[in-house]
């Protein structure tokens, strides 16, 4: 008998903390899966800006032919190929590793489809 007392309390003690704690739980998974969807949006983003980079090369016309093939819409108009350019390059630069991002700028300074 003398130990409901001491159990009651820390039954309700628990249950009070997990009570202050359960929505601030709740806010971090809402968080984290904001921002996860928030990434997922700018890498398709991204793909398709790249995708229009790429078709900005020199080949873009065996690609239009090879589009057609597959039945997927034409390229739309060509744009400038350096990615310097473009915003959305650099804020993906900013995500970039350190290492990708030296290669990013290794390959634009060999390729000669790219402007300079």
């Amino acid at each position: 008998m003398g130990y409901e007392i001491p159990v009651g309390l820390i039954t309700g003690g628990s249950g009070y903390v997990a009570g202050l704690v359960t929505p601030w739980v709740k806010w971090k998974i809402e968080k984290r899966r904001f921002e996860r969807d928030s990434r997922v949006a700018l890498i398709k983003q991204w793909r398709v800006e790249n995708r229009q980079l790429r078709l900005a090369e020199p080949q873009s016309l065996a690609r239009d032919e090879e589009n057609k093939e597959q039945g997927l819409p034409e390229q739309p108009d060509l744009v400038p190929s350096d990615p310097t350019h473009h915003e959305w390059f650099r804020r993906l630069r900013d995500e970039l590793s350190e290492w990708a991002a030296s290669r990013v700028e290794q390959l634009h300074w060999k390729s000669p489809g790219w402007l300079r």
